[in-house]
């Protein structure tokens, strides 16, 4: 199994009441993900005091059987993961303000998600002929 392709970093993102916000904070305390998924009852309500959902999730490894099979299949169309606390996660989305940022990404194919430079354009689902224009021109520049 591709390294980046870890069941575990899909399967956290399905627990239930479980935001990106909280999923990062959470790795704050674990940054094993596969570790949440092996804690004890007593260790999973420490973190989650009376919130039982998630504590059940962990417990019945709920999730990681669907992850497993989505890696099988992200494999098999070479799909990549990265997830927040991977070197190849775009790091600008994990600066200071950025808390609610997805945990989770899937790439496919090869580009740069670091660059020194970047630009990013919002709102091109029905581009008008000057937006199109104006676009081709930042780009070349």
């Amino acid at each position: 199994m591709d390294k980046t392709l870890n069941p575990y970093h899909i399967a956290i993102t399905k627990i239930p009441t479980l935001g990106n916000r909280t999923i990062r904070q959470l790795m704050d305390i674990c940054p094993d993900a596969e570790e949440l998924f092996s804690m004890s009852h007593a260790q999973l309500k420490e973190i989650f005091k009376n919130h039982t959902r998630p504590i059940e999730a962990f417990e019945s490894k709920a999730g990681l059987k669907q992850a497993e099979e989505e890696v099988k299949q992200l494999e098999k169309y070479g799909i990549e993961t990265l997830f927040f606390t991977q070197e190849n996660y775009p790091q600008r989305l994990n600066q200071n303000g950025c808390e609610d940022t997805p945990v989770l990404l899937y790439k496919l194919g090869s580009c740069d998600l670091n660059p020194d430079r970047s630009i990013a354009m919002v709102g091109a689902r029905k581009c008008t002929d000057y937006g199109y224009t104006v676009a081709n021109r930042i780009i070349q520049e």
